[in-house]
């Protein structure tokens, strides 16, 4: 237990109760996000892999804009249903869903294996990727609204190896499990249900303890709604969200927004270049898509792995948080670059390992921390708009783009689209620079303490 304490809590509190409970929770969020991404890992390559087998590129642009006006609707409406509701009952009913459907879809694929039925590949392609986007996303917001700043720099680093180890886990699991039927694979899922639960019932039992001796300070100048429905000048009457109607949630949530969007978008398009690129080089042979895909996670897992514990450590603690989210853009450019040179399958596959590879842990990190110094009432409605909203958008336009011009994108075309994608990219991450600095204010004790103690 000291040796976990030393490695997990870096530093951490004296108090050997405080230091307990803070041990307890991140190792329970950790073991979450270590079956969430296996499971995620598991879920993609197959579904991806049954989709690609029935329908081509075009199709993959069409289902983007699926997946995104899906979660865009799924999580606009969350935010609105779970609005003082506790994060971990809304964590636990999307994870339930998630198993629920997983079970339907696979005991209904095997009727549907004629031509007529493929239906169900899409159907299957757009509920996975979107709940494994929101379900992700629920997950990091408890920690969001549990952990000070000082304690999530001592620990957001831990806590994101675990979805990296279980992207390494559900690439092997993939990867091993290649005699089984790709449908088959999506029993994984389910089983990976339960434990999901089980650990965030203990976290929940843990942050109740941890909120008695810390309460968390924020130091993100947002004041709680009542003091905005106080005050008319400080609200937008035309905007009827809870949360949103105030001008400073407003304004910063819309740059968090702007942000979000184009990373989404810039993303997806490198998503789509690798997938369709890949589906090329194998004719639609769909156990080979499968070990491809399932290699290529486990191999991104591995590479997260090592930047988490080697890079990320040093951006958190030696350099700014916005270092570290200009690092993927800037990173990913030069694998643009690269690929513009000369398109082939590995520089297609190492554009996109370069995406994951930061995506989960560098960029993951350091995203974190732009939420974690907002109030813990306001964490995941905040988060819900910017990333589940405005992120969804940029997958809506993405697919639109991509379904519009998919006809005569050529690689070329595409990586070109890539490098003004991710020029905008950066510019975005400038403009959010100056507004969340002109955000971060000394805290004032006493609100902020209420903040905290009405969200506790």
């Amino acid at each position: 237990m000291n040796f976990l304490r030393q490695v997990i809590l870096n530093g951490g509190p004296e108090d050997s109760q405080q230091s307990r409970w803070e041990l307890l929770s991140a190792l329970s969020l950790w073991s979450c996000l270590c079956l969430l991404i296996a499971a995620v890992v598991v879920a993609r390559a197959a579904g991806a892999s049954l989709f690609l087998s029935h329908f081509g590129g075009r199709e993959l642009a069409l289902v983007y804009i699926v997946v995104g006006l899906a979660v865009v609707a799924i999580v606009y409406g969350m935010s609105w249903a779970t609005h003082g509701i506790r994060y971990d009952r809304v964590a636990i009913g999307t994870i339930l869903t998630l198993g629920f459907g997983t079970t339907i879809f696979r005991l209904i694929l095997p009727a549907t294996a004629a031509d007529d039925g493929n239906w169900v590949y899409g159907a299957l392609y757009v509920f996975l990727e979107t709940f494994a986007l929101v379900t992700t996303m629920q997950v990091w917001t408890l920690a969001n609204s549990l952990f000070s700043s000082a304690q999530a720099k001592r620990l957001y680093v831990f806590i994101a190896t675990g979805g990296i180890l279980g992207s390494l886990f559900g690439g092997l699991a993939t990867r091993s499990l290649y005699f089984l039927p790709t449908a088959d694979l999506l029993w994984i899922v389910v089983g990976l249900c339960p434990p999901m639960i089980v650990a965030i019932r203990v976290f929940k039992s843990q942050a109740r303890h941890l909120r008695q001796v810390v309460v968390k300070e924020p130091a993100v100048a947002v004041p709680p709604r009542d003091a905005e429905d106080a005050d008319p000048a400080e609200t937008v009457s035309w905007i009827r969200h809870p949360v949103l109607r105030q001008r400073r949630v407003l304004r910063l949530a819309s740059r968090l927004s702007l942000l979000a969007f184009l990373a989404a978008f810039t993303t997806n398009i490198i998503d789509f270049y690798f997938k369709t690129y890949a589906d090329e080089q194998f004719h639609g042979d769909t156990p080979a898509l499968t070990q491809f895909f399932g290699s290529f996670y486990l191999l991104a897992g591995g590479l997260s792995l090592g930047m988490q514990v080697l890079l990320t450590p040093v951006i958190v603690r030696r350099a700014s948080v916005f270092v570290g989210l200009a690092l993927t853009p800037v990173v990913l450019s030069g694998g643009t670059l690269l690929n513009l040179f000369g398109t082939t399958l590995f520089r297609a596959t190492l554009l996109k390992l370069l995406d994951s590879g930061f995506a989960h842990s560098v960029q993951r990190s350091c995203t974190e921390m732009l939420y974690t110094p907002l109030p813990p009432n306001l964490t995941g409605e905040i988060k819900l708009i910017s990333e589940g909203v405005a992120g969804r958008v940029g997958l809506v336009m993405a697919g639109f783009v991509l379904w519009v011009l998919a006809p005569t994108l050529t690689p070329h075309r595409t990586l070109m689209l890539i490098a003004g994608l991710l020029a905008g990219w950066c510019v975005s991450l400038m403009i959010l620079k100056k507004v969340y600095q002109s955000a971060v204010t000394p805290s004032k004790p006493t609100a902020l303490q209420d903040t905290g103690r009405r969200a506790a």
